[in-house]
C-alpha cells in the first residue's frame, strides 16, 4: 500500500484465494513446518489506480502468528498486518526474472510470456519462519533504492 501511495496512486487489493491447507513440500521445508502441518495460503492482486500492480502468492506459518486466523485480510493486506503484528528479526530476499504464465498474464493484464520481476521473500522471528511470499511485477515496474 505504502509503495503505491508513494507513487501518487490509490491502492486497493483483492484476495483471489484464502485457504488453510498443507503446503507443497518446498514451502513446508522453507517454513520449517512439521509433517502434516497447515499454513494459510493467500493469492492476492494489488492495484494502483485500479490497474494491476503486483500479483502476490503468500504462505503464512499459522503457528508463528495464530492471530492471523481471526483477521479480516480483505480490510488490511496480509503484508501490512504482518508488519504491524508479527515482529521479525531477519529474512531472505531474492530477485529474479520469469516469463508470465497464462494465469499470471490474465491477472496482470499482460501477454503470456511477458517478462516479470519476481521478488521472493521469507521472514523470520529468531529461528521461526513467519511467511514466504512470491511477488510478480509486470513490465514497467522499477525498483528504486537509496544509499
Amino acid at each position: 500500500r505504502l509503495e503505491v501511495e508513494s507513487r501518487g496512486a490509490a491502492w486497493s487489493h483483492r484476495i483471489l484465494e484464502q485457504k488453510k491447507l498443507r503446503p507443497p513440500v518446498v514451502i513446508a521445508n522453507r517454513l520449517s513446518l512439521p509433517d502434516k502441518a497447515h499454513a494459510l495460503h493467500l493469492r492476492s492482486l494489488h492495484f494502483a489506480d485500479r490497474q494491476p500492480f503486483v500479483y502476490e502468492d503468500r504462505w503464512i506459518n499459522i503457528n508463528a502468528v495464530p492471530a492471523i486466523k481471526k483477521t479480516d485480510l480483505n480490510a488490511v493486506s496480509a503484508n501490512e498486518w504482518l508488519v504491524q503484528e508479527a515482529p521479525f528479526t531477519g529474512g531472505e530476499f531474492g530477485l529474479s526474472a520469469a516469463s508470465a504464465s497464462a494465469a499470471e498474464a490474465a491477472l496482470l493484464g499482460i501477454n503470456e510470456g511477458a517478462p516479470l520481476l519476481i521478488v521472493d521473500r521469507i521472514t523470520f522471528n529468531q529461528d521461526q519462519a513467519i511467511t514466504s511470499v512470491r511477488l510478480a511485477y509486470p513490465p514497467g515496474y522499477r525498483v528504486q533504492t537509496t544509499l
